[in-house]
């Protein structure tokens, strides 16, 4: 199914020059079923805990925001409500995705919901709140195109994703996109979901995130490393 096609396309990636965009190709050559197949075996090897030590995962259930950035449009995104559910089963969860499609500001649109929503069910979560979660031909309106807003989006999409805490989870893009054709491979591209208020839609909408954002080392108090009168660091409470 994975092939390497050359961008001939103008109003796919119209930020993009042809030779720019031809380069890019070649550079994302992939095997997108491959990718998909490495990622899930190293989360079904992982042994990994969470980052605050305690083993356990964030309860994601809810609604969020949710941003892909393609890798060849990095000023664009395509957006979704995201309504999730997560059942923990002992040190590892499953996870069921909604992902509602948000008409496109870019296409004149005001980020209310257009076409049907893409499901996927049952999608394993392991020790260390990682998940691949893989939509095959999901489809995306017009509407929702805020690459290009000039076609419909039919793609392979994998999200290589963690969950951060119970109000963020991101990570990489991986896929192959067959409409509109001449598109490079998704790979190095980039999504991230914030939690937002049940029914939350159009302008009452935050600012969309698009990717992890780094990790903030542990805080050992807010006067670390300063001294004290008698001139020693004071390490905090």
């Amino acid at each position: 199914m994975s092939s390497c096609t050359s961008v001939d396309h103008p109003s796919a990636v119209a930020s993009l020059t042809a030779a720019a965009v031809a380069a890019l190709a070649l550079a994302a050559c992939v095997d997108p079923p491959k990718k998909f197949e490495e990622f899930e075996g190293r989360v079904i090897d992982a042994d990994t805990t969470r980052i605050d030590g305690s083993g356990a995962i964030f309860d994601i259930s809810g609604e969020f925001l949710l941003a892909i950035r393609p890798h060849f449009a990095p000023n664009d995104t395509l957006q979704f409500v995201a309504t999730v559910a997560l059942v923990e089963e002992g040190d590892a969860a499953t996870v069921d995705f909604s992902f509602q499609p948000l008409a496109a500001e870019k296409c004149g649109g005001d980020r209310t919901a257009v076409g049907d929503p893409l499901e996927l069910a049952d999608v394993p979560v392991n020790a260390a709140g990682e998940f691949q979660a893989t939509f095959e031909r999901a489809g995306v309106p017009r509407e929702a195109n805020g690459v290009s807003c000039s076609s419909d989006i039919e793609a392979d999409v994998g999200l290589q994703g963690q969950i951060k805490s119970a109000d963020l989870f991101c990570g990489d893009v991986v896929g192959e996109v067959f409409r509109p054709s001449g598109i490079p491979p998704l790979d190095g591209s980039t999504f991230a979901a914030v939690r937002i208020e049940p029914g939350t839609i159009g302008a009452a909408l935050p600012e969309p995130l698009v990717e992890c954002p780094p990790d903030s080392p542990a805080d050992a108090g807010p006067d670390a490393g300063e001294p004290d009168a008698g001139g020693e660091p004071d390490a905090g409470p």
